[in-house]
């Protein structure tokens, strides 16, 4: 399968899902693309934004495409992070389990008199 990257598309005025995804799939008839549901409770309200998915062969193309569209206000590529730090085994992904950065110990008193 094609390498594909995921872009979120800015919309001018909020309105439910239903309706922003109806009007990219009546207005991109192109292949190359898939709408991505937002499995979440913001979902059930208005909104001003979505994400879709593109293959890469078809990112120039399609991307102009959507930011052509009336309704669209731009489009950007979504640059989300993985949550996957630990593996499995409580390692991280140079095999130690130590955390980069400063290690923060209990703090000590030292009483002078």
């Amino acid at each position: 399968s094609e390498p594909r990257h995921n872009y979120i598309v800015r919309f001018l005025h909020y309105r439910n899902v239903v309706h922003h995804r109806t009007y990219l799939e009546s207005n991109i008839q192109s292949q190359g693309w898939r709408w991505i549901d937002r499995r979440n409770p913001a979902a059930n309200y208005p909104t001003d934004f979505c994400l879709v998915s593109v293959e890469d062969s078809m990112k120039d193309g399609l991307t102009l495409k959507i930011r052509s569209l009336a309704l669209v206000k731009d489009v950007h590529v979504d640059i989300g992070y993985k949550r996957d730090l630990l593996h499995q085994s409580g390692a991280f992904l140079d095999g130690t389990k130590n955390r980069p950065g400063k290690i923060f110990t209990p703090m000590s008193f030292n009483e002078a008199h």
